[in-house]
This record gives C-alpha cells, structure tokens and sequence, in this order.
C-alpha cells in the first residue's frame, strides 16, 4: 500500500524490491527447515531477482535513486553489492553524456531533446534553454 499513489515514482522502485528482497532473505532463514515456505520463498525471490535484473537495461533506475535528495549514490553504495556500483555510475554518466549534459559552447545551451528532424528545431526548447542560468 506504501507504493499505491499518485506519487510513486520511479526513484522508488529500486528501494521497494531491495526491501522485499531483504523480507525475502530473512524469510529464507527463518522457513530454512519449512519444505513449502522454502519453496515459496525461493520461487518468490527468483521471480523478484528476475525483474530486477532487468532493471539494469536501463539506467534511468539508478539514475532516479541518485538524483533523489534523499538517496544520492550512498543509498546504492550502502545497499548493493559493491561490484554493481560501478556499472551503475558508469551507465548513469553515460546517460548524462548523451541525452542531458549542455554541450560546452560558450553562451549557448544546446537543447536536451533533439529534433526527430535536425532543420525543424523545437522552439520552446531552444527558449527554454536560453533562459538558464550559465553557470
């Protein structure tokens, strides 16, 4: 129910499996000598770990927890692996690179989001870029 609102956001789906992975882990202990729940369990992580992994195709995951006030990288740092940390930071720079970072013209913004079609600029864009700060 935690998670049902109009705002939920992606910078809370990492937190939420992490947290039903660790329920999961205590269970896994706690139901070690229980046949079924074992079973359960171990199915209900599997499936979890499923969708996790997969949440490493993009990096917008990460990137949502970093951007957030209240995680920054030393919520991934503190709760992944530490192996996972680095591809993680990596894909988030990468991110960074190809579709937000200004480009490094002097007095000009370029826009974030490209055109389909390279003639037909986006004019909002284009004002909207030029109205930030430049430093």
């Amino acid at each position: 129910m935690a998670l049902q609102s109009s705002k939920t956001t992606l910078e809370n789906v990492l937190p939420a499996m992490d947290f039903i992975l660790e329920l999961l882990e205590m269970g896994k202990e706690r139901f070690k000598d229980d046949e079924f729940m074992s079973s359960c369990i171990n199915s209900a992580w599997a499936k979890l770990d499923k969708y996790y992994n997969l949440t490493s195709d993009t990096p917008a995951y990460a990137a949502a927890v970093v951007l957030h006030p209240a995680f920054k990288w030393e919520y991934i740092e503190s709760t992944w692996d530490a192996d996972w940390v680095p591809d993680a930071k990596r894909a988030v720079q990468e991110l960074w690179e190809k579709d937000y970072q200004p480009a490094n013209i002097p007095g000009v913004i370029a826009p974030v989001a490209q055109s389909s079609n390279p003639s037909d600029p986006n004019r909002y864009t284009e004002w909207k870029h030029g109205k930030q700060a430049l430093r």
